[in-house]
């Protein structure tokens, strides 16, 4: 099994669902930017338990996903806090902080959401509104993360 760096950058979304897959385009970029430098970069579209299992072993977690009718602006990004619940309302229900907290504690956690306005049918690319804000919004998590390279 392949050693754990101590930091993950989380793309949560799908790819094939066009603007959903926004999260991972954005954590692609800002990988591609930023190199490993300490981090592991995982794409996933799991919640649930799928996600705590994806999370065990991470001190610090970024994680980047779609998000619609939160009232931002279309490409907009926003750090997200949990609500009183503790969810994150996120289009996949990603219940980010839950599985932080079923896990050994001691998570640093960071969520970032990007409005996506409505959904799209199958396609395999992000509209060209969106596409043209990914390096912008990588640069936006690279800047409030300190993740210069």
């Amino acid at each position: 099994m392949k050693e754990r760096k101590a930091s993950l950058l989380l793309g949560m979304g799908n790819t094939i669902a066009g603007n959903d897959g926004i999260g991972i385009a954005v954590a692609r970029k800002v990988f591609e930017r930023v190199g490993a430098n300490g981090f592991d970069m995982i794409e996933s579209s799991a919640a649930g338990w799928k996600l705590v299992d994806l999370l065990q072993g991470y001190e610090r977690i970024i994680a980047i996903d779609s998000v619609m009718g939160s009232g931002c602006a279309v490409g907009e990004c926003c750090s997200v806090a949990p609500s009183g619940n503790g969810q994150v309302p996120c289009t996949h229900s990603l219940g980010l902080h839950e599985a932080c907290a079923l896990l050994e504690g001691g998570q640093r956690l960071s969520v970032y959401a990007v409005e996506i306005g409505a959904a799209q049918e199958f396609s395999e690319s992000l509209s060209p509104e969106l596409e043209a804000r990914v390096a912008l919004i990588a640069d936006q998590i690279i800047e409030e993360e300190h993740l210069h390279a």
